[in-house]
């Protein structure tokens, strides 16, 4: 995706995930205003939008650098990789998605009763990963 003043703040998220990090670090809503273009929203968070605009262009532009050797990892490197890599990155990103399912459901929760029931089902789901990477670590990845 190609970032653009017009781009729409919403927009850029649904096309790439990991920009959501950035426009939250800089207090820009991409949630309740994602259909604002990323200059407005640049505006009204007194953004300098030739700094923003690189910073998301990088997060987009990224490929997972390791997936290129990956297959040549022997069992012992494959399980540190894992661990350090992905069970990191799901460790860190659980309380973002919590704090944001939490913030929907208090400001729209009210008139979409269902996004309760999403985050009970994100906890849960959660709950499940957590315990999953725990058993990984301690049963399979030591032997």
């Amino acid at each position: 995706m190609e970032i653009k003043l017009d781009s729409r703040v919403g927009d850029i998220v649904k096309a790439n995930f990991k920009t959501a990090q950035i426009f939250d670090k800089n207090n820009i809503d991409f949630c309740c205003e994602g259909g604002i273009s990323l200059e407005e929203a640049c505006k009204k968070s007194e953004i300098d939008i030739e700094k923003l605009i690189p910073e998301l262009e990088v997060v987009v532009m990224l490929n997972d650098p390791d997936s290129k050797y990956i297959d040549s990892l022997g069992l012992d490197e494959l399980s540190d990789y894992i661990v350090k890599r992905h069970h990191t990155y799901v460790n860190e990103n659980i309380p973002f998605l919590q704090q944001k399912l939490e913030k929907l459901c208090n400001v729209h929760g009210g008139n979409h009763p269902e996004l309760h029931e999403i985050r009970e089902l994100f906890e849960g789901a959660a709950t499940n990963l957590k315990d999953h990477m725990n058993k990984e670590e301690t049963t399979l990845f030591p032997y």
